[in-house]
């Protein structure tokens, strides 16, 4: 690695790359999430599930990778949980796509059929111009196999 010039002026414009610099190397949850990070995308659930529940998750991205992660070993509970903890009181980290998803498929799971298909519902209408066909279609052929007595909850509360 090449280290700076020594004239200010360069040194003033790379400044703030330090500062990044810096920061990476001193905060262990961004350590924290690399690892997880780096684990759910090599295939990893249990990498990725001990590196998010150490840190803080930051966004959709990480709600998505730990709901993923705890539906792929089976803890579909669990996962149910981290959907409500990401959710929050008003929506919280959920954002519109990937983790809505990956929020309903674990509703779907847990036997929440309702509150998966509002998941689903709020992607489709916040999102219709993103290419979510394909995984709201997977969704819904889950969602098919819950007993016709969710689906009669379901389809009563949307035509009230």
């Amino acid at each position: 690695m090449r280290a700076l010039p020594p004239d200010p002026q360069t040194r003033d414009a790379f400044a703030w790359a330090q500062k990044r610099i810096a920061h990476w190397k001193t905060d262990a949850g961004l350590l924290a999430r690399a690892y997880a990070w780096e684990g759910y995308y090599r295939g990893d659930p249990g990498r990725a599930i001990a590196g998010l529940t150490r840190s803080r998750i930051t966004d959709d991205d990480d709600c998505a990778m730990l709901i993923d992660s705890l539906v792929a070993i089976d803890r579909h509970d669990e996962a149910e949980i981290a959907y409500h903890v990401c959710a929050g009181i008003d929506g919280g980290l959920l954002a519109d796509g990937r983790a809505r998803l990956s929020a309903a498929k674990a509703l779907i799971l847990a036997g929440a059929l309702d509150d998966a298909i509002d998941q689903i519902q709020i992607a489709q209408l916040r999102r219709g111009q993103s290419r979510l066909e394909a995984e709201i279609n997977r969704l819904l052929r889950l969602a098919a196999t819950r007993p016709g007595s969710e689906w009669e909850r379901v389809v009563e509360r949307r035509v009230r």
